[in-house]
């Protein structure tokens, strides 16, 4: 038994790590924007293992930065809400398969001083990713994968005119997406585990956004990293994380030319609680703060973001030995 608790330790703390708040934005302006491809990576599993995590994702941007230096101004907020489904399928002990999709609320609140209020919403399903992982060793993962332009990029507002790229749900665009992730092998305890992943992604280009206009988002790089531990209270099994993750975004482009205040570096704290009720289900929540912004410049910025969400596996039994408590 002490065996089998050690075994689903390493492997819990990569699926926490995985689940959590910890994403790269599909859109770039102002970091808002579904959070597609920091959500990919559901962890190793049996072959013949299906797994499905659903989880929502709140991210609230009220903070107006000028590069490093927070601006003392609260007349715009931006909200995201997401819903995220990624389905996995193991299909050997060294390959994966998974697909990420999508859908999103975004929402723009402008309180100009001496002016009427204005507010701008959009809807959709947004854009869907395919990942391709391979393990070549123990506790090292590396996958290829794209992200597919399946959400809508034209919305208009009630007058007719299109609203900006950052507040559409798809990008119109096909990215390339690359993905490393590894377990560190010492912990501070037999039940925990340092983890870092790195992800970067290369966008593509809308040649039909706006009248012809092309549209790019800048491309960005990702990396996260932190320590899980798991407790035992009360007859019940619960996994805490602490993670930071570093963000950095180049500046959109249209028609080839430099889209100004867009684009940026950030650092986050991500604290999360992750619940096992049983060995093939499992409830998640997280935190996000962030703890270092630089802006290129003048941006509004993330103030907080909260996810949560369940995680399921399913297939034979008699294979799941090594998620037995």
């Amino acid at each position: 038994m002490d065996r089998r608790i050690q075994k689903a330790s390493w492997l819990v703390a990569l699926i926490i790590f995985y689940t959590s708040g910890t994403h790269i934005a599909a859109q770039t302006c102002c970091s808002g924007g579904v959070p597609i491809s920091g959500n990919l990576g559901l962890p190793t599993g049996n072959p013949g293992t299906l797994q499905l995590s659903l989880t929502y994702d709140y991210n609230n941007l009220e903070t107006l930065y000028e590069a490093s230096q927070r601006l003392d101004d609260d007349t715009r907020t931006r909200n995201t809400h997401s819903l995220l489904l990624e389905i996995g399928y193991q299909l050997s002990s060294r390959w994966q398969i998974s697909a990420l999709f999508t859908g999103v609320r975004q929402e723009r609140n402008l309180r100009p001083i001496g002016l009427d209020p204005r507010n701008q919403q959009t809807t959709g399903l947004g854009d869907a990713v395919l990942l391709a992982r391979f393990s070549p060793i123990s506790l090292v993962s590396i996958g290829l994968g794209t992200k597919l332009p399946t959400g809508p990029f034209s919305i208009t507002d009630p007058s007719g005119i299109q609203y900006n790229a950052d507040l559409q749900p798809g990008s119109g665009a096909w990215d390339g997406i690359a993905w490393l992730q590894t377990t560190l092998p010492w912990a501070l305890r037999p039940q925990g585990a340092w983890s870092v992943t790195a992800i970067g992604r290369l966008t593509g280009t809308n040649e039909e956004f706006r009248f012809g206009q092309s549209y790019r988002f800048g491309n960005d790089v990702q990396v996260i990293g932190g320590y899980t531990d798991r407790v035992f209270v009360a007859n019940q099994i619960a996994d805490l994380s602490g993670m930071f993750r570093y963000r950095w975004a180049g500046s959109d482009l249209s028609n080839g030319g430099v889209i100004p205040n867009t684009g940026g570096n950030w650092v986050f704290f991500n604290p999360g609680l992750t619940w096992w009720p049983t060995p093939q289900f499992s409830w998640q929540v997280n935190a996000e703060m962030p703890v270092f912004t630089q802006v290129d410049g003048v941006q509004l910025s993330p103030t907080w973001r909260i996810n949560s969400g369940i995680y399921f596996i399913i297939g034979n039994k008699d294979n799941e030995d090594e998620l037995d408590f």
